[in-house]
């Protein structure tokens, strides 16, 4: 095929996911050039697995680049970082390979994507749930329904970003970098936005397959819709903040922006009135519809990440 591919894989103290990721790249019938092992600062000793295991340098003809963050920035700070750091590299990729570490690629997946990167900058596998190939991982959908939506073995304007992504060396020189300071939850769906925005519509390839783990977010039905309600503060908090900052980002009219701010007051006010009574989070809820709304993350020191 030609193409210089580099990967870009994020991790945070989940060493034996790492392990299964990075031998699944290893075994690729199409390798990437190289892969970015993109570490933010895990404690599990993920660092001295790396070196014992050889992913930090030449390893089944890949090279293995590992960085070592000295905080962690979140799976958003860890795809800006991994990203940037092969978009600018000497070697000029053509393409870039986003997945998280808990991600499974199929042999065949990088040279299945790779067999339409002509046609198209923004091409995606078929994730499947590792508990049951036969569903969608992110959708609620079974693996025959979803494919009953393909033309010619693709579904057009579809993709589960940074999930096994194949993005062109046009597109990140088009679109830039993810916000790193969104951190996680809705960075994906930023890129994404911005990516359709610029005119670089998403398509999946059903025959690249990539194994991943079923949606484990929990959206009860709050009041009338179903929200995600993390347990954690700060990730209630990001996940509200970054909702809101991406409705903002790409609703054309004001008035729809108005409409779903006030629906995630209705939604959340009533859960932790009535249902998980909680004067702090309702707090945190408000803050974060605030910080959304102007574009502010300057503020997720305020509450505890633990």
């Amino acid at each position: 095929m030609g193409k210089k591919v580099a990967a870009i894989v994020v991790t945070y103290n989940r060493k034996e996911l790492l392990a299964e990721c990075q031998s699944a790249i290893c075994a690729q019938e199409f390798k990437p050039v190289c892969v970015y092992v993109i570490d933010n600062a895990s404690t599990d000793g993920t660092d001295e697995w790396i070196k014992e295991n050889g992913y930090d340098g030449l390893k089944d003809s890949i090279d293995f680049r590992y960085v070592r963050l000295p905080e962690n920035i979140g799976g958003a700070g860890g795809f800006y970082t991994g990203l940037k750091m092969a978009h600018e590299a000497e070697d000029k990729f053509d393409a870039f390979w986003l997945m998280d570490d808990d991600g499974v690629p199929d042999k065949a997946q990088l040279r299945n994507l790779l067999a339409y990167s002509d046609q198209y900058d923004y091409l995606a596998p078929l994730v499947v749930a590792k508990e049951d190939n036969t569903r969608c991982a992110f959708y609620d959908y079974s693996v025959d329904e979803f494919e009953s939506m393909a033309i010619d073995g693709l579904i057009p304007n579809e993709a589960n970003p940074f999930n096994g992504v194949l993005y062109s060396r046009r597109l990140v020189d088009a679109i830039g970098y993810p916000i790193k300071e969104m951190f996680i939850w809705g960075d994906e769906t930023n890129y994404n936005g911005r990516c359709i925005k610029a005119g670089y519509k998403p398509v999946i390839v059903l025959k690249a397959v990539h194994v991943h783990p079923k949606d484990r977010q929990i959206r009860p039905k709050l009041y009338k819709k179903h929200y995600a309600v993390p347990e954690q503060n700060w990730k209630l908090y990001v996940y509200v903040r970054n909702t809101i900052y991406n409705i903002k980002s790409f609703s054309i009219h004001t008035r729809h922006v108005a409409k779903m701010i006030y629906i995630l007051m209705r939604e959340y006010a009533y859960y932790y009135t009535f249902v998980e009574p909680s004067c702090q989070k309702k707090r945190i809820v408000f803050r974060a519809l605030y910080d959304g709304v102007t574009g502010d993350f300057s503020r997720m020191n305020f509450i505890d990440k633990k």
